[in-house]
């Protein structure tokens, strides 16, 4: 049997290929069989119809090795000028068309990964990482192809265990203000399943200092017990992950501190997600800040580091009237505020730029005889911050 018959049944090599030559070259260890196309194979691998050649180009494969021998499979690959589909590589029996493996090649490495690591296969096959990973990737991508496509008739989540891990308080606060306090919590206890409901509802009642309350018509209450009786049946289920909207808005000053504190009484069973847009009530109960600028996260940290990290803004007050001196500072900073006639504010980009402003105050006040009673730095806010990432 020649050379050329015995590897095309090696390499089921079938019409309209053909196995046309046989290289051997044992100083360097390698097997070249050189494979060719009959003209009948010029066909579009879209609609299967023959065409004109378009153009071509010689391309080498790595196969499985012949003995101790590197064995690679090398053919003059045409491409196609089809009147329907356009200008296509035809197919390849042994091979994927963007791969520079054969098909038994690939096979060889997906089984040696499944007992081995990446870099040991890579090592044993003579093969780089990418390649090794190539070869992994474009096996997944043949697996889906194969698997046949299903209409979705559910999704694999237990709705009423996932909902269980969440309390949520929208900002327009949805009541039935014909309700008693404990009338409502009862209703919202029965429809979570909760087990032991009255103790745990006179429990949530007590956290949320509606005692003197929960006798009485949600519609009577004031807007911060409305509040209460909102977070209490955001938190009646023990949810792991709390989602509050705008909870302080529209509340008095005293309420303010009331809620305030109760949200981070809450933090100690639950992570608590508090969207506003009353930035002072941010820094006041948050300890990490999430800013959305756009659609976009633009910043993702604790609020110390944000603050610290923005911009800083030096106090400066003299002794002596200042104005004069006004024009002079405006030159080199960004005057940001004047208190008053001896008080001014400078806002630096950087802790640098602070340094250099505070030395040139002091430098400013020794040329002029100025006194200075009050040099203070002070970190930016977090309105401050908040503007400039969303500027």
């Amino acid at each position: 049997m020649k050379d050329t018959d015995l590897y095309a049944q090696i390499l089921s090599i079938e019409d309209p290929w053909s196995v046309s030559n046989v290289i051997f070259d044992k100083p360097n260890g390698k097997m070249t069989v050189q494979v060719s196309l009959a003209k009948k194979g010029l066909k579009c691998p879209k609609c299967n119809k023959s065409c004109s050649k378009h153009d071509s180009r010689i391309r080498q494969w790595r196969h499985l090795d012949t003995c101790q021998f590197s064995t690679f499979i090398e053919a003059e690959i045409p491409r196609v000028n089809c009147p329907k589909d356009g200008i296509h590589q035809i197919n390849i029996p042994w091979a994927e068309t963007n791969s520079r493996f054969t098909l038994l090649f690939e096979r060889l490495v997906i089984d040696l990964l499944q007992d081995c690591s990446l870099s040991v296969v890579a090592k044993h096959t003579n093969l780089t990482w990418d390649q090794v990973d190539g070869i992994q990737n474009r096996a997944v991508l043949r697996g889906l192809k194969r698997k046949k496509k299903k209409q979705l008739t559910g999704i694999g989540i237990d709705e009423v265990a996932y909902k269980k891990m969440i309390g949520y308080l929208p900002e327009s606060n949805p009541l039935y203000e014909d309700l008693f306090v404990i009338e409502y919590l009862s209703f919202l206890a029965s429809a979570h399943a909760i087990t032991a409901p009255t103790k745990r509802i006179q429990e949530v009642i007590a956290q949320t200092g509606l005692q003197s309350m929960q006798h009485k018509k949600m519609g009577h209450l004031s807007k911060g017990f409305k509040q209460r009786v909102g977070i209490a049946a955001a938190i009646l289920h023990a949810p792991k992950l709390i989602l509050l909207d705008e909870p302080t808005a529209g509340l008095d000053p005293n309420q303010l501190i009331e809620i305030r504190a109760l949200i981070q009484s809450l933090s100690a069973d639950a992570m608590i997600l508090f969207s506003s847009h009353i930035l002072q009530e941010v820094a006041a109960i948050t300890d990490r800040v999430l800013v959305l600028h756009q659609g976009k996260l633009v910043a993702n940290q604790p609020i110390a580091s944000l603050t610290q990290s923005g911009q800083h803004n030096l106090l400066v007050q003299f002794q002596e009237d200042i104005t004069a001196q006004l024009e002079l500072i405006q030159l080199k900073y960004n005057l940001i505020a004047q208190q008053d006639k001896r008080t001014l504010v400078i806002q630096a980009k950087n802790t640098a730029e602070l340094d250099q402003a505070r030395q040139y105050i002091m430098a400013l006040a020794l040329e002029k005889g100025l006194h200075i009673e009050r040099l203070q730095t002070q970190a930016a806010s977090l309105e401050e911050i908040f503007k400039l990432l969303t500027h």
